[in-house]
Parts: C-alpha cells; structure tokens; sequence
C-alpha cells in the first residue's frame, strides 16, 4: 500500500495511467493507499458505481482511445497497452463487459471516424 494516499477524485487518472500494473479493484486500492473495504465505499460514493465497474469503463474507454489515435494498431498492442496478457484476453474482456469483441470494436470505431470524417 502507498504510504500516502491519493484523493478517491483522481482514482480514474491514475488507473488509466498505470492500467499495465492495475488489473483488479485490490491492485487499485493498493497502488491509491487505501485498504480494499474502504476505497470500495469511497469509490461508490464519489462516482455511483462500484470500483469493479468503475475500472472496467476506465479499460474500455482507453482501450476505445488508442484505437481512436490508432487503428493500425493490432489487438496484441491494444491488449499490452491495457494490462492485458494478449489479444485473446482482450476479446473476452470486451466479450464479457460489452458483448462483442476486439474486432468489432474496431469496425465499430472505424465507422464512427468514416462518418465524422464524410461530415468535415
């Protein structure tokens, strides 16, 4: 556990920040300098979600970032660059969270640039 604690207000930043080394709520609460039981209610009381769904949205919406900066970039990279042991994992996160996976994220995300670059 850190020796100071971060502000609960600053938890999504630093999550995105260090997502590499953050995978579970544990982890998070660890690396923020709060014992597990008490950033779970801090958590819940700042942003109205549980810490798990909190850091779930917070992967997702880097993972829809880098491939917003990037489409080239492969499911592996994509996977790495958001604590993720590779693409096959990446899948079944997105799998689980959202319903679809790596692929059709991107398609999804690649038609949403195609549109907004037709409309410029």
């Amino acid at each position: 556990m850190s020796e100071k604690r971060i502000p609960i207000e600053l938890a999504r930043q630093c999550a995105i920040r260090n997502l590499q080394s953050i995978f579970t709520v544990a982890e998070w609460a660890d690396f923020m300098g709060y014992p597990v039981s008490t950033f779970r209610r801090l958590c819940y009381r700042v942003f109205k979600k549980s810490a798990g769904k909190v850091l779930s949205e917070t992967r997702i919406t880097y993972i829809r970032t880098l491939w917003i900066n990037d489409l080239g970039l492969s499911a592996y990279k994509v996977a790495r660059h958001a604590g993720l042991r590779d693409e096959k994992a990446l899948y079944q996160f997105l799998q689980i969270r959202i319903g679809y996976g790596s692929r059709e994220l991107r398609n999804e995300i690649r038609s949403i640039l195609e549109v907004q670059s037709e409309q410029n």
